[in-house]
């Protein structure tokens, strides 16, 4: 399962676009719950993040982004 990385990668640069995206985290971890009581007891989840598009450096251009200071955040 992975969740948000092309929707925040659309978009990438506007902060207010980008904040429902990452706050999405709460209903995620409600559905893997949810999920998880479905499962026997070998079940796996393989969770993906949203990720950092800047890969934590917080410099985004060094990959060919447009500079965006909140990338990190």
């Amino acid at each position: 399962m992975t969740i948000g990385g092309n929707d925040l990668l659309g978009a990438y640069g506007d902060t207010r676009a980008a904040d429902p995206i990452v706050r999405a985290q709460a209903a995620v971890a409600r559905a893997l719950r949810e999920t998880a009581g479905f499962l026997g007891p070998s079940g796996r989840i393989v969770l993906g993040t949203v990720y950092d598009p800047s890969d934590g450096t917080g410099d985004a251009v060094r990959l060919g982004l447009s500079s965006w200071p909140d990338a990190v955040r």
